[in-house]
């Protein structure tokens, strides 16, 4: 059973969805974003097609999975964030906590960036996202 997320609330859903455009300014057009529950419930997207923020959030998180499994046999600690990266663009995963729970956030971008600052807007969404939310309050945008 999925637990009820602080994201069922609509106008959170779109301050934390406007907190990650601003970070994705950076990256330039093309990129995107999106916020899921550890079990790949998607909670928050830049996308405006849904279903496919929705696919992402599930293969992202199984994905993520996979990859923090691998590490902690292959390198004896687990890992909270894993980079890909192919001739179009690179993608950074990476776990969050929010309020006690567990979400991933999936930063994708085109080739016109390099993996080190797609990971460097990745984690700084992060923190971003974690401060609006934590901040309790409503229509602040963090740096």
């Amino acid at each position: 059973m999925i637990e009820k997320t602080m994201f069922e609330n609509d106008e959170l859903v779109g301050e934390v969805r406007a907190v990650m455009r601003q970070r994705l300014q950076r990256l330039g057009a093309g990129a995107y974003a999106c916020l899921s529950t550890a079990e790949g419930q998607l909670a928050v997207t830049t996308l405006d097609d849904q279903d496919k923020g929705a696919r992402y959030s599930a293969l992202s998180s199984a994905l993520l999975g996979l990859c923090e499994t691998f590490c902690k046999e292959a390198i004896g600690e687990s890992s909270g964030e894993a980079c890909f990266s192919s001739g179009k663009g690179h993608a950074v995963l990476m776990r969050i906590e929010l309020n006690g729970q567990l979400y991933q956030l999936c930063v994708v971008s085109s080739t016109g960036n390099n993996m080190a600052s797609v990971l460097r807007e990745t984690r700084d969404m992060g923190s971003s996202v974690k401060r609006h939310i934590e901040s309790g309050s409503t229509n602040t945008m963090p740096d």
